[in-house]
């Protein structure tokens, strides 16, 4: 399957497509974002010992995150959490409309396919990484494995090693930027570092061999992408890229109608194939999808419901995936009276689920047609990136997309595309 991208940063987002319908909405996030780091504090009233947990203060804003003790790093003599104490943690899950951010003090950094996770690391390396070359962290790689791990993704076995040179660069260049930061704190709670890249996260969910053409809204854009994926990835220099640039990022919006996509991603209902259309709900418990076969019919009456089910399965799938839906999942299917009929449709689910590289655990299929699933949350929701409390009134995405700032509308024509290499950047008017 191939893609293509459009990265808006300047609108906070970016959508992957593949035939020309939407699969990912990746949102950039001012605050709390995945894998964001702080240096948090743990005030005296925000430690619940029933709970096993506590709430963290994350900066100057009051901003606070869930932590379990689990997941919070303590000396060997230490049994208890001390009352405001400082601690390095790590956001892993973003928060919702009405859950604060779940935190972790195991603080890793990740790079496509290599993961560098680094905890309980001795001081007086502290003073080191900013200054080391690359080499040297490799070389304190091999002395102290116990605190500084380097993991692959099951997927390197197809990774060029000059490709992981390139990754490892990356680990390099976020690692002393940590470091360095963490060198220049004057006041604790702080926010200490985030990926800016924006192409980082994209490249999480999709391989670079499966994208056809990249779509940024300047030139500037358009550079700045071409030298990233030149120097870290190495296998540009043998496929040849387009990246298409336009005038603005509202220009963008028109030819595409990402407004319209926003707009219909936060409507309840999805009409497919037939007249049959699903009906999503989002509460705070749980997420519930109902299926209605509309005007469907069929000349056997008795392959209707699993004809049904079948069709707006493919729909489901697509929804999960395009709205980030998370949590416990109940699909509501058509009633359907023989058994076979039901392990056809686990099978067909399952399948869509493994071509489509959704990460979703089934749990039962109930005779009554109810179908259980869960999905681990970690980036936000469509609903909850927008804040919209009842997913009806969806007149707020307009008022959050179209409220650019002016000069964004204005900006000059730029010249003709210039090419580089193999790496195209194209003009479109």
């Amino acid at each position: 399957m191939s893609f293509n991208i459009i990265i808006l940063k300047e609108l906070g987002f970016s959508l992957v497509f593949s035939q020309s319908k939407c699969e990912y909405i990746i949102f950039q996030k001012e605050q709390c974002g995945l894998n964001d780091i702080y240096f948090g504090f743990i005030p005296r009233q925000s430690i619940y010992p029933t709970l096993n947990a506590a709430f963290v203060t994350l900066d100057s804003e009051r901003n606070q995150g869930f932590i379990p003790f689990t997941l919070l790093i303590k000396k060997s003599n230490q049994q208890f959490v001390i009352p405001n104490s400082v601690f390095l943690i790590q956001v892993i899950k973003e928060p919702t409309i009405n859950k604060p951010a779940t935190l972790t003090s195991h603080i890793f950094l990740n790079s496509f396919n290599l993961n560098l996770q680094f905890s309980g690391i001795d001081c007086k390396y502290l003073n080191l990484y900013p200054n080391i070359k690359f080499l040297h962290i490799c070389l304190i790689t091999l002395l102290i494995p116990s605190g500084l791990d380097i993991n692959f993704d099951h997927s390197m076995k197809d990774i060029l090693y000059l490709d992981l040179i390139g990754q490892s660069k990356i680990l390099y260049y976020s690692f002393s930027n940590l470091f360095t930061k963490l060198l220049r704190i004057k006041k604790m709670p702080q926010f200490i570092f985030r990926n800016s890249n924006f192409f980082l996260p994209i490249l999480n969910k999709l391989s670079l061999s499966s994208i056809n053409d990249f779509f940024v809204s300047s030139y500037q854009r358009a550079v700045y992408l071409r030298h990233f994926l030149i120097t870290h990835y190495f296998t540009i220099k043998q496929t040849d890229y387009r990246i298409l640039f336009y005038p603005t990022a509202y220009k963008s919006m028109q030819l595409y109608y990402l407004d319209m996509l926003f707009y219909r991603s936060l409507k309840p209902i999805v009409y497919t194939l037939y007249g049959i259309f699903i009906v999503i709900c989002k509460t705070e418990a749980l997420i519930s999808i109902d299926v209605n076969s509309g005007s469907h019919s069929s000349r056997v009456s008795q392959n209707l419901s699993l004809h049904t089910n079948l069709i707006a399965s493919k729909s489901i799938i697509k929804e999960i995936k395009l709205r980030n839906l998370a949590g416990v999942i109940v699909i509501d299917f058509v009633d359907m009276i023989h058994q076979k009929d039901q392990i056809h449709l686990l099978a067909f689910f399952r399948y869509l689920l493994n071509i489509n590289s959704v990460m979703i655990t089934l749990i039962q299929l109930s005779d009554i047609g109810l179908l259980e699933l869960t999905r681990k949350r970690q980036d936000q929701s469509i609903y909850d990136v927008f804040q919209i409390g009842n997913i009806s009134k969806s007149s707020f995405l307009y008022d959050r997309i179209l409220s650019l700032n002016k000069n964004l509308f204005k900006t000059n024509l730029l010249i003709n595309y210039t090419l580089f290499s193999n790496v195209k950047l194209i003009y479109n008017y």
